[in-house]
C-alpha cells in the first residue's frame, strides 16, 4: 500500500487491538503482513476495501471492522438452535406416499429431522475449531472472520501456507473456486491447499490425509468426538 509501510501498518494494528483489549500473537501478525503484501485478495470489511492506493483511514477503517469482527468471532460460542421454521406438511405426504411410511410416526420423524439438520450445520463449525486447537500452537492461524473467502487456516513460511477445510468431499461452493482465481488474478503466487474429514460416497474419514498428521498422533475422529463432549464445559 502506498505510503504505509508494513510495519506502520501492523503498529496500526496493535494499536487497535490494544485499544479493543486484545493483542496480536506473532501468527496472527504474520498474517496481517500477508495481507500487507495481497491487499488485492482482502474481502472488504463495512464500506472499505483495501488496495494498492488506500489510505491512511481506509486502512485505519479496515483494520477496525477487521480486527472487532475476528475478536468477536473467536469468542463466540457454538450453540445448537432450536429450528424456528415452520415443517412443510407436503413432506409428510411424499414420505407416506413414495416412502410407505406410517402416518403415525411423521411427527417425530420430522422432528428428528429437523433437530439432526440443525445439529449438522454445527459440524463444520466444531470441525474449524478442533483443528485451530491443535494447529494454532503450531504457528498456525485459524481465520475466524473470513478476511479470505475460502481460506480457513493461514501459516507463515516460504511459501504461505493457505488451508481450506471442509467436513464433507462434496461440500465445496463455488466460493472456494472464486478465491483462487482471485489469488491469480492478484498476483499471489500461493496455491490454497484442501482437506475434507470425511468421503460424502463412503463415510470414511481422512484424518491420516492430512498433513503431518500420517502417524495419527495429531488429529483422530475419536478426538473430534471428545472436543465436541467436552465443548460446552469447557
Amino acid at each position: 500500500m502506498q505510503n504505509i509501510t508494513k510495519n506502520k501498518f501492523l503498529e496500526m494494528a496493535s494499536k487497535i487491538a490494544k485499544g479493543l483489549d486484545e493483542r496480536i500473537e506473532p501468527n496472527f501478525e504474520a498474517f496481517l503482513g500477508f495481507i500487507y503484501e495481497h491487499p488485492g485478495v482482502a474481502n472488504k470489511k463495512g464500506k472499505v476495501e483495501l488496495g494498492t492506493y488506500s489510505s491512511k483511514d481506509d486502512v485505519e477503517q479496515f483494520l477496525q471492522a477487521y480486527l472487532k469482527q475476528n475478536f468477536k468471532a473467536r469468542k463466540k460460542k457454538i450453540v445448537l438452535k432450536k429450528v424456528s421454521t415452520v415443517a412443510d406438511p407436503a413432506v409428510d405426504v411424499v414420505l407416506e406416499t413414495f416412502g410407505r411410511h406410517e402416518k403415525v410416526n411423521m411427527r417425530m420423524m420430522m422432528e428428528y429431522h429437523r433437530a439432526s439438520m440443525a445439529a449438522e450445520n454445527k459440524v463444520g463449525e466444531l470441525l474449524e475449531a478442533y483443528l485451530a486447537s491443535k494447529l494454532e500452537p503450531l504457528g498456525w492461524f485459524w481465520c475466524s472472520c473470513s478476511i479470505l473467502r475460502g481460506v480457513d487456516f493461514f501459516k507463515p513460511g516460504n511459501p504461505v501456507q493457505l488451508l481450506q477445510v471442509k467436513n464433507r468431499s462434496n461440500s465445496e461452493n463455488s466460493s472456494s473456486a472464486k478465491i483462487r482465481e482471485t489469488l491469480k488474478e492478484k498476483g499471489c503466487p500461493v496455491k490454497i491447499g484442501k482437506w475434507y474429514r470425511t468421503e460424502s460416497s463412503t463415510g470414511n474419514t481422512c484424518w491420516l490425509d492430512f498433513e503431518g498428521n500420517a502417524s495419527g498422533k495429531l488429529f483422530t475422529e475419536e478426538g473430534f468426538y471428545e472436543f465436541i463432549r467436552t465443548y460446552n464445559i469447557s
